[in-house]
């Protein structure tokens, strides 16, 4: 499939950004895919993301990814996407939920948590253990972001 992907991001100031991540236009076959979104960074303490998401006669949704420092060794991460409008239904639904919480091991990071899949009723558990550095839970459309 032949198409356009485009990303942008622009910082307001040390800790406000607006972005545009995972466009896709013009692909055969393939809904048109629009994103926007608001990223507000006080870390260490907390960080916040809202995104705006429209796939073309399919669906637009809200995420809001929050990432706050409970103490220097926990951290709680929350993902939430509801959905406004299910293939061009009107239906609205909450689709996903994540709710991890993080340990700090030194050099090493502990996360465990609930994945939570509203849109098939699946519910999955998530471990993880890794690097500091890498981190280990993070949801793939923020791949890149602290």
């Amino acid at each position: 499939e032949s198409f356009v992907r485009a990303d942008f991001g622009m910082l307001i100031n040390d800790n406000v950004s607006i972005h545009s991540r995972d466009n896709r236009f013009g692909g055969q076959n393939l809904p048109n895919v629009l994103n926007l979104g608001v990223s507000c960074d006080y870390l260490p303490r907390w960080a916040v993301d809202v995104d705006y998401d429209v796939i073309q006669n399919a669906s637009s949704a809200l995420s809001v990814n929050l990432n706050y420092q409970l103490s220097d060794r926990y951290r709680l991460l929350l993902y939430e996407q509801y959905d406004f409008d299910s293939l061009g239904t009107g239906n609205q639904a909450s689709l996903e939920t994540f709710l991890v919480v993080r340990r700090m091991l030194h050099n090493w990071v502990l996360d465990v948590g609930l994945h939570v899949e509203k849109a098939t009723g699946e519910v999955a558990v998530i471990f993880g253990f890794g690097p500091a550095g890498w981190g280990v839970f993070r949801d793939n459309r923020r791949a890149g972001r602290r």
